[in-house]
């Protein structure tokens, strides 16, 4: 029963940080293009 819980909170936490880092790349490319007004690549 505890590995089983451990098992799916690591995968839930592991997702988590996936989509935060997406989201951390896609706003810092976001800022980018404000502050330069063009895409750099």
């Amino acid at each position: 029963m505890k590995g089983k819980i451990t098992r799916t909170g690591k995968r839930i936490i592991t997702m988590m940080l996936s989509v935060i880092m997406l989201a951390g790349i896609i706003a810092g490319i976001k800022l980018d293009v404000k502050a330069d007004g063009r895409v750099l690549l």
